[in-house]
């Protein structure tokens, strides 16, 4: 059994071919097969997946690409044209991975936001203590204010009472 380089189009065989791809590299190899037996006999000892590939008759040619679109022959009188099933495959885990990405970056964002959330609410937590602390000392000043002009009051009621008493030492009797 021969194991062709990767190739773009399955080996004739006459009017078929099998074409045969490995999932786990996810590369399509032609083997040259006489028989779908011989194929199916490999493809269970070895995890291949084998497809029978119908030579286009119409046209005297194989089918386009292993690794694209290709002709499958279920048996002699059914034929139908079908995507590969490694191309699907491989467009979904495209899909998965730029999705990854996608979903890595927004986890980024997401966390550089939580991040400068976090670094805001501690910035406005410490402005907060800073405006009790403001109001505090606030408070404390309306208290002194109110204790320094009781004394300027009393002062003045001091100082009109001496005036008061230095006029009648002086004013004579």
């Amino acid at each position: 059994m021969d194991i062709l380089p990767d190739s773009e189009s399955p080996i004739n065989l006459g009017n078929s071919s099998f074409g045969c791809s490995i999932p786990s590299t996810r590369a399509s190899r032609n083997f040259s097969l006489s028989t779908y037996e011989e194929c199916k006999e490999i493809q269970t000892s070895a995890s291949i997946i084998c497809t029978p590939v119908r030579h286009h008759m119409a046209t005297n040619t194989t089918p386009p690409s292993a690794n694209s679109l290709y002709w499958t022959k279920e048996n002699e009188e059914h034929r139908s044209f079908v995507g590969h099933e490694n191309d699907l495959i491989l467009g979904l885990e495209n899909q998965l991975e730029l999705k990854e990405k996608e979903l890595e970056v927004l986890q980024k964002s997401l966390s550089e936001k939580e991040e400068v959330l976090k670094n805001t609410l501690s910035f406005q937590e410490s402005l907060t203590m800073k405006l009790v602390e403001y109001e505090q000392a606030l408070e404390k000043t309306h208290k002194e204010k109110e204790m320094y002009s009781d004394k300027i009051e009393t002062f003045h009621k001091e100082n009109k009472d001496l005036k008061m008493q230095i006029q009648e030492v002086k004013s004579p009797k």
